[in-house]
């Protein structure tokens, strides 16, 4: 794949690095948690937010990106490979939230369970 399968819903360049300003210290309390271990991230974009969790919270021992494509999925894939998380953040998985069968939430079941799920690059997208 060569594109995204929903190229309107790419942040511009520089507004996810901007945004996980804010993001972090509003999240702090829950993923700082020990209790906390296991995080999935739904709609993982760049890879920036993902990558930004797997470097400020060490007690994150699986932090697993999803994307909509294969394209999207290389994408996050890149970006945190660029920043040498590879050891911290599993492979990008292609999960699109509004499909069913391939890609969709059962190939994501996670054996214990996930003790976190955010949104961030998901939620901007919602219509009102």
């Amino acid at each position: 794949m060569s594109a995204p399968k929903y190229p309107s819903t790419l942040a511009p360049p520089g507004v996810p690095e901007r945004n996980v300003l804010s993001i972090l210290p509003a999240l702090s309390p829950l993923l700082s948690s020990p209790a906390h271990v296991r995080l999935l991230e739904l709609a993982s974009g760049r890879g920036v937010h993902i990558s930004a969790y797997a470097q400020k919270f060490p007690n994150l021992r699986i932090l697993q990106p999803t994307e909509t494509d294969a394209f999207m999925a290389g994408e996050t894939d890149r970006w945190v490979a660029e920043r040498g998380l590879q050891g911290r953040v599993r492979g990008a998985r292609v999960l699109d939230v509004i499909q069913d069968g391939e890609g969709a939430w059962e190939d994501l079941r996670e054996e214990q369970g996930w003790d976190l799920c955010v949104a961030t690059n998901l939620l901007h997208l919602v219509p009102l």
